[in-house]
């Protein structure tokens, strides 16, 4: 997915189950910790599991990857 810079972009990831699984989302192989990167770019993390940015941070890489959910 290609998103313009300022623009919001949500990553969709759907899983079900008894009991009910949990997903876990990783960026560049690694475990995605939305408290860890800076307020204004945190991911939100939407009930099911997707995850939405309001706005992709112009001239920062912080979200830029390859992005998985499991």
């Amino acid at each position: 997915m290609v998103v313009k810079v300022g623009s919001p972009a949500t990553l969709s990831c759907r899983a079900s189950g008894n009991p009910e699984p949990t997903i876990e989302w990783l960026r560049n192989g690694q475990p995605l910790d939305p408290d860890r990167l800076e307020v204004h770019s945190r991911p939100i993390v939407l009930p099911g599991g997707s995850i939405f940015f309001l706005s992709v941070v112009p001239g920062r890489k912080s979200h830029e990857g390859v992005y998985a959910c499991v």
